[in-house]
């Protein structure tokens, strides 16, 4: 079974990057452009490991 990350980046680029670089290492990846669209996924769906870009504070 592959393993699901989630991916939460504002950043398209940067999004296209790291999951390009999780799938082509066989991952299943999840992409979302904001914290709640990832959430709500997360609550919804489940992964083994997020990552998110939590911005500044």
């Amino acid at each position: 079974m592959t393993t699901r990350i989630l991916i939460i980046e504002d950043e398209t680029t940067i999004a296209q990057l790291e999951r390009d670089y999780f799938e082509l290492n066989g991952f299943q990846v999840d992409l979302c452009h904001n914290g709640n669209e990832g959430l709500q996924l997360a609550l919804r769906d489940g992964s083994a490991a997020g990552l998110a870009n939590p911005g500044p504070s």
